[in-house]
């Protein structure tokens, strides 16, 4: 019982490590946790416009319109089984790569969700670019104006990214150059923020990565630049590990279970960037 008790207690505390250290979505969105249900409700207000005041003459209100969308929420597992054999000579680095898995796997899931909600806005949200070219300052420039010209706020924007857009932006003089970028870039092979956008590279991932728009044969990928507000995640439950004995399989299941769901709330507030990847 001692050894089992260290064995949970040791595991779970891993997997909230590797899980904090591994997520790269969740501090760009709109997150609503403790959702009971199995759907949740984002509120969008409209804007109002002001009336001049008449004196003695009724208020007259400003209808901002009010509405809501609705994402329904999907439940996730990631399990693995630790032998008994392997417990009981308290293999830590077995169960420290398990724990990694297990939080990786959940921290790339919760990824994707919001991924597969930007992706539900092609054909919605305005889009920079065919897919024919490499990105361009200009690409940046363009989706940057369009936030602008939508109001959007100049705080909690970022841009999602391939590594192949990195790889192209990286060779441009106007983002390396400290001349024109306060962040040099080829310092650390890596951009931090750039014309108000907060970056983040999603590399290739089994779960789907960043979508191509014909196929990835067709190297025509979509990258996403959004405010914090124009996407939401619901999350009913959050990763949460479990270790429970098998007596079938002489073994302990460990890993985690995770409930969540992602919408596009305004898509004012995103920017498609279209480019190639050949």
């Amino acid at each position: 019982m001692q050894v089992s008790n260290v064995f949970i207690d040791s595991f779970d505390s891993e997997v909230k490590v590797a899980y904090q250290g591994t997520k790269s979505l969740r501090e760009s969105v709109r997150v609503k946790t403790g959702v009971v249900g199995s759907t949740h409700r984002f509120p969008k207000a409209g804007s109002g416009v002001a009336t001049q005041h008449n004196r003695g003459n009724d208020v007259v209100a400003m209808n901002a319109s009010r509405s809501r969308v609705t994402v329904t929420l999907s439940d996730w597992d990631a399990f693995d089984y630790e032998d008994i054999m392997d417990i009981e000579k308290i293999n830590f680095d077995d169960k420290k790569i398990i724990a990694e898995n297990t939080a990786k796997a959940i921290g790339r899931r919760e990824d994707q969700l919001v991924i597969d909600a930007l992706e539900d806005t092609v054909g919605t949200a305005t889009t920079v670019g065919d897919g024919s070219v490499t990105p361009t300052v200009a690409y940046l420039a363009q989706a940057k104006r369009i936030l602008d010209e939508n109001n959007v706020p100049g705080d909690d924007r970022c841009l999602v990214h391939s590594s192949y857009f990195l790889e192209d932006l990286l060779g441009i003089t106007a983002v390396t150059s400290s001349d024109y970028n306060s962040i040099k870039a080829l310092v650390r092979g890596e951009l931090d923020t750039y014309l108000g956008f907060k970056f983040i590279m999603i590399g290739g991932r089994t779960e789907g990565g960043l979508p191509f728009s014909d196929g990835p044969t067709n190297a025509k990928r979509y990258n996403f630049a959004y405010h914090k507000q124009a996407i939401g995640l619901a999350i009913g439950k959050d990763m949460t590990s479990m270790v429970d004995w098998i007596a079938e399989k002489l073994a302990w299941q460990v890993g985690c279970v995770y409930s969540a769901g992602a919408i596009a709330i305004d898509t004012d507030g995103i920017v498609i960037i279209h480019t190639s990847e050949a």
